[in-house]
């Protein structure tokens, strides 16, 4: 039976009316929930600190800078707002188009470029730059990707390879980067399936800086300490699938080139060769698939070469209590929100390495105070759960192995590629400690007389060892800060007014 015109009319209307009603409640109820509910600090699926709440001030409001930072703070804090994401990320997946081969390649966010360091003077090198994947310093409770680099020549390590002789790249031939495609960045991101990988560019100049300057300290140490440098590749040296090799440069060759340098330099520095013992191990569980770290295993890889190097004896690796975190989503995931990688997680082993230990750590809002902690950060979990290693990444961190009382102390300088190693010197030192040098603020020639350091360790990634801000900060820190005294001894525990 068809009902009259002027029941359809009203039905209508009502529809009309109903709806209404329901979409003014659900955005009424999700404006209340914005302003009522608890404002979270960081995104664990962007992995980032989120906007806070502006202070206001007339000078503010009529500037405009308080409206657009009360609007950023809103647009970060709203209800949800993470599920909102991954939803939006799962209907761009449908949009996408991987081809035969399940390949999909994402360039870096475009708030990635570094500000430029200077090298001139005793000036401290540009903050850290935002887009570098072991450059911003995770610390718990927040992880923000850290090391690589961008395009700017500033962070060189995307620049094609090149010594710092070769003035016109075009005519060497094998120097030069091999074409990619459009957008490419070395910390742009190369998914394929369920794994993702940092295309490498490499820098000459900057590895032959980088290598300078670590032959500049060693030499400033002589008779105190031996220094040591471990350069470490990334996943994408070893896994990246034959036919897309020809879109990252070879970080082997980097690395024995940057390592050829110190018997040319008559440098003290003693190379220790990960990449080996890491190539004799990609069989095994070594780098993550969705972060672009390596393993607790992997790092074990580079304490095997290193105590092999150093004439120590490594401690087996199933001498150690295993335990494990499941459910890792890593940084590649972060950037890229790639639903293969969403669908098959990381997990995080980590390894309790003393039977009897105690943990210091100096944190970048306290400075100069020495506070008790484990090295391990047990509970952190999903996204941050790389920072089960000393914590994250903060300016000092020591772990002390209580059964080992001899004084062989050792320092370990390093980007976020050191927390998953440092743990395992514990094993073969009485006191080690770490240094972040992103973070830390005071003359390394300092602490290394003032705590007895007989061992010191530059570990870093070969995005970092090839990008200009890790080796201007360690040339600030190392060489151009005045040796004075500044830092008490770990264990004394009294507050410092210096910089850590």
């Amino acid at each position: 039976m068809k009902l009259p015109e002027t029941n359809l009319r009203k039905l209508y209307k009502q529809c009309c009316i109903r709806s209404m009603v329901l979409i003014v409640a659900v955005m009424a109820t999700m404006g209340v929930f914005s302003f009522v509910l608890p404002k979270p600090a960081e995104s664990l699926v962007e992995k980032r600190k989120l906007a806070e709440m502006p202070a206001f001030s007339l000078n503010a409001l009529f500037s405009g800078t308080y409206l657009r930072d009360f609007e950023a703070f809103y647009a970060d804090t709203f209800p949800f707002r993470d599920a909102f994401i991954e939803m939006g990320s799962w209907f761009d997946e449908l949009k996408g188009i991987r081809g035969s081969d399940d390949v999909k390649i994402y360039a870096p966010p475009t708030d990635s470029q570094p500000q430029t360091s200077s090298s001139q003077g005793a000036s401290q090198p540009a903050s850290q730059p935002q887009g570098d994947p072991d450059g911003s310093g995770s610390s718990v409770p927040a992880v923000t990707p850290d090391d690589g680099s961008s395009s700017d020549p500033s962070n060189a390590s995307s620049q094609p390879e090149q010594s710092s002789s070769q003035s016109d790249s075009s005519s060497q031939g094998s120097s030069a980067a091999p074409e990619v495609p459009d957008g490419y960045s070395s910390n742009g991101y190369f998914v394929v399936g369920d794994t993702g990988y940092m295309l490498f560019g490499g820098y000459r100049p900057v590895a032959e800086q980088y290598a300078g300057y670590l032959t500049q300290f060693a030499r400033s140490l002589e008779g105190q300490a031996k220094v040591y440098n471990i350069v470490v590749p990334t996943s994408s040296d070893f896994y990246l699938p034959e036919k897309y090799q020809s879109l990252s440069n070879s970080q082997k060759d980097n690395i024995s080139y940057l390592y050829s340098l110190y018997p040319q330099q008559n440098s003290p520095v003693i190379t220790v060769d990960a990449y080996s013992n890491l190539e004799r191990n990609k069989d095994q569980y070594i780098y993550f698939r969705t972060d672009h770290h390596w393993t607790a295993r992997g790092a074990y890889c580079a304490y095997e070469a290193f105590c092999q190097t150093a004439g120590l004896t490594p401690v087996s690796l199933d001498s150690f209590e295993k335990r494990t975190i499941p459910d890792f989503l890593g940084t590649v995931y972060s950037y890229t929100r790639d639903q293969k990688l969403a669908a098959n997680p990381d997990y995080v082993d980590y390894y309790i390495t003393a039977k009897n230990y105690e943990g210091q750590v100096v944190t970048k809002d306290q400075p100069g105070v020495w506070q008790p902690i484990s090295p391990w950060a047990e509970w952190v979990e999903g996204g941050n759960a790389y920072s089960v290693f000393l914590w994250g990444d903060h300016p000092v961190f020591l772990l002390d192995n209580l059964d080992i009382e001899d004084g062989n102390n050792v320092l370990v300088l390093k980007e976020s590629y050191g927390n998953a190693f440092s743990p395992f010197l514990m094993a073969n030192f009485d006191k080690t400690y770490v240094i972040d040098y992103r973070h830390y603020e005071q003359s390394i020639y300092d602490f290394v007389l003032e705590h007895n350091i007989k061992t010191v360790i530059f570990i870093n990634n070969a995005f970092a060892a090839n990008t200009s801000y890790h080796a201007e900060r360690i040339n600030y820190l190392a060489n151009q800060l005045p040796h004075t005294a500044g830092v008490s001894a770990a264990g004394e525990g009294q507050d410092q007014s210096g910089q850590e």
